[in-house]
């Protein structure tokens, strides 16, 4: 028995934990025959300055001037993950946006504010992905995915943007490499957005760092650093210059088993860099279960 006050370690439950976790992220698949279901919400705070745009202060006068813009996003969203055959899984999400918007622009003398709320269905993710290595004394497992966004989702509701509306696929490379009780996580990906009307919001990269500690009993925890560069927008065939923008967030998040095939994860993020969010708080459910079937 474990002496007063201390914690007795089950190792199993703590891998099966960090398996667990590790799953979630997108870092393993799950075994064939098994799925999961995964309700999740997220609120993210971001208060950035657009470019400077020309307003009339009246009088026939303009001026120039950085509007800032202040948006809170709530986004309950839904996914599905089932194990394929051949170490390979499909993967299906759909979000669903609300977003309250202040706009205040400051011209001199003159103060412009609007705010509002929007909100619509987001656009449905489809994706496979495949083990192509399993890890061995050096090389990492090394998994690849293919999403389809499918650019169904709503645009903007009441003048204000969402974040939907625009097709896309992207590819990802996935590696992870365990060192008992951590597991090291690194991916890179790459997203090319297709034009509509005329406009195209940019094409995407990025990578991705992150350390899993298998912490306690049922428990493990995560430390993860995210880069995301955005290229410059184009309308009518022009591209925006200065309209690139480059986004870094640091994530801590934990994960427990709350019973059979339940997963509570909670994470938190702060932006590092201008143009990401300012911090984002994150809470999912992954319930996983057989299917008879495969």
């Amino acid at each position: 028995a474990p002496a007063p006050g201390a914690v007795e370690v089950d190792e199993q439950a703590a891998e099966r934990a960090l398996e667990r976790t590790l799953v979630a992220g997108g870092a393993l698949l799950l075994p064939a025959g098994q799925a999961e279901i995964e309700p999740s919400f997220t609120y993210t705070r971001r208060e950035n300055d657009l470019s400077p745009v020309l307003i009339d202060v009246g009088g026939g006068d303009l001026a120039l001037t950085n509007p800032n813009v202040e948006r809170n996003e709530l986004t309950p969203a839904l996914g599905f993950r089932v194990g394929l055959p051949w170490d390979s899984q499909v993967e299906l999400s759909i979000p669903y946006n609300f977003v309250q918007q202040d706009e205040i622009v400051d011209a001199g003398a003159a103060r412009f504010t609007s705010d509002g709320w929007g909100n619509g269905i987001g656009d449905l993710r489809v994706g496979l992905a495949k083990t192509l290595l399993r890890e061995g004394v050096v090389r990492p497992d090394l998994i690849a995915r293919v999403t389809y966004n499918t650019g169904l989702g709503e645009r903007d509701d009441n003048d204000i943007p969402l974040d939907g509306g625009f097709s896309a696929v992207s590819g990802q490379l996935v590696a992870l490499k365990r060192q008992d009780p951590l597991a090291f996580v690194a991916s890179g990906f790459y997203q090319k957005t297709f034009d509509d009307n005329d406009f195209n919001p940019g094409d995407q990269y990025g990578f991705n760092l992150g350390a899993f500690l298998a912490a306690s009993p049922e428990t493990s925890l995560r430390f993860q650093f995210q880069t995301t560069y955005v290229d410059d927008i184009d309308v009518d065939g022009r591209t925006l210059s200065d309209s690139d923008r480059v986004e870094g967030i640091f994530v801590v998040g934990a994960s427990s088993i709350l019973g059979r095939g339940v997963l509570l994860d909670i994470a938190g993020g702060i932006g590092l860099t201008d143009e990401a969010p300012d911090y984002f708080i994150s809470i999912s459910l992954p319930i996983r279960f057989d299917l008879p079937v495969l």
